[in-house]
């Protein structure tokens, strides 16, 4: 019976339809994971406006993880593992399910899972050493920004730097000294 409800629902779908699932599983996924994690790196992580405790994990990512030492062993502290779970996962899923029409709920969640498990992956990438992915310039690139990032206020962006372009955070050059990256943290450690 289940099989023959999908059935039916699949003989109604338009072209229009696909189309706009297609667009939905691909850019549109891409586009609210890239926007909640600006958000909550540059806001939550950065700036604080949730208080200290949100902040603390994300801080001690970027003390292991300095210019001098930017590529270790790659292994996340369990705690900011969570929160990324949380904040890649729970928290596009819920503003899909609030904000969007049921129809393209399932293509926007499917999408944004493979495209988080993606960035985790790259990301993971940059603290390792001899990764298979430095042999293309496009990831050569993303791990310079990400450098970037552990010395200044700056590229905020995991792939796409869209948000850092428009909020003119963007610095294509490593930095040279660092800058305070939590301003007014105030917990010791």
């Amino acid at each position: 019976q289940m099989i023959d409800t999908i059935m039916q629902v699949i003989d109604k779908l338009t072209a229009f339809d696909v189309v706009r699932a297609l667009f939905m599983l691909t850019v549109g996924s891409v586009v609210i994971v890239e926007s909640v994690w600006d958000f909550w790196h540059r806001f939550v992580w950065h700036k604080g406006i949730l208080g200290d405790r949100m902040r603390k994990y994300h801080r001690k990512h970027h003390k292991i993880y300095t210019e001098e030492s930017f590529q270790r062993s790659g292994k996340y502290e369990r705690a900011e593992g969570i929160w990324n779970v949380a904040l890649l996962i729970l928290l596009p899923i819920v503003l899909v399910v609030l904000i969007f029409p049921l129809r393209d709920v399932v293509p926007l969640i499917l999408g944004s899972l493979v495209y988080i498990i993606f960035i985790h992956y790259v990301h993971e990438a940059f603290h390792k050493l001899d990764h298979w992915l430095h042999r293309y310039a496009w990831f050569k690139r993303l791990e310079k920004l990400h450098k970037g990032h552990h010395l200044a206020r700056c590229n905020y962006g995991l792939i796409f730097s869209w948000w850092d372009k428009r909020k003119k955070t963007l610095r294509e050059e490593i930095p040279t000294e660092k800058e305070d990256l939590f301003p007014g943290y105030k917990i010791k450690g």
